[in-house]
This record gives C-alpha cells, structure tokens and sequence, in this order.
C-alpha cells in the first residue's frame, strides 16, 4: 500500500510543471508631428499545473512603453475594482481625463478599459487601454486617450526601437 502511494506521488509530480509566458499588447498612435509611434504594454505569468487541483498562474513584471519615451508609469494594481492598472502619486502626476480615481496615496493614470484584469486577456484579444494622466514636471508619458491594443503571447519579453 506503501509502494502504491509512493509511486502516485512521484506520477503526479512528473506530470505537474510549470511554464513562463510575456504578453505583449501592442499598439499605435499618431503624435502630434504626425509621427506614428508604437505602444507596447507588457506583463510576465507563470503558470503552473498541477493535476487534479487545477490550474494557478501568477503575474508579474509589467511595463508598458511608448517608442521614443522611457517608461515612466511604475507601480500597478490588479483587481476586480480597477481591472489593471497603473498608479502613481499625485504630485507627479495629474489626472486630465475622467473622474479621478484615488488609491490609497495614489491616483490612476492609465489602466484596462471596463475595468479587464489580466486573468481576463487572452491571446488574440483587442485590449482598450485608457492613459488617464498627464505629468506635472516635463516626465514623458503617453498623451491621455483610449488605445487599442492586440495582445500575443511570446516566450521572451518585447522592446520597443526609437525609428525617427
């Protein structure tokens, strides 16, 4: 009875495993020289499997980019009140499009439009993603408005070249 188990929990561990994936939602829009500009927003999950207890996949590692700006939007909230978003303070950034949304000491300044968390993106979705703020001190950011953005799944994370 012993050996039987023994050899359950080995099987069940051979057939679990776990994999590493980078979405990337990709976009663009046109500055105001008319220069168009890609947009790049993506984010890491490791799933794991795990037979008969189902599945489990965390995220982590987000960014979302602009071609020619740095990356300036750091920290993220994901959940079923904001979808996913990007939060930052308020003395650097205002909020010039909507009603403003406070968490916490933060604001939000870009997130998922209807409020979509990533565990509701899939591969092949159109994503709608609001930037909301614009910065105080001269920092590049997007300009506020609705992106729309087609989402992949990729073995390795993207990056965005500077085409002037």
């Amino acid at each position: 009875m012993l050996f039987k188990m023994q050899i359950t929990v080995v099987v069940v561990l051979l057939i679990s495993g776990c994999s590493s994936v980078s979405y990337q939602a990709r976009g663009v829009y046109n500055t105001e020289e008319n220069k168009e500009r890609e947009l790049l927003l993506q984010w890491k999950a490791q799933k794991y499997y795990i037979p008969f207890l189902g599945n489990d996949i965390d995220y982590g590692s987000y960014s979302f980019q602009e071609e020619c700006r740095p990356n300036v939007l750091q920290d993220t909230v994901d959940g079923d009140q904001y979808g996913f978003a990007f939060k930052e303070r308020g003395q650097n950034f205002t909020v010039i499009s909507g009603t403003p949304i406070q968490v916490g000491n933060h604001i939000i300044c870009a997130k998922t439009k209807d409020d979509m968390t990533l565990s509701e993106i899939k591969s092949g979705d159109e994503l709608l993603f609001e930037v909301l703020c614009k910065a105080r001190r001269m920092a590049p950011i997007t300009p506020a408005g609705i992106y729309t953005l087609k989402v992949t799944e990729s073995e390795e994370a993207g990056k965005l070249e500077c085409r002037d």
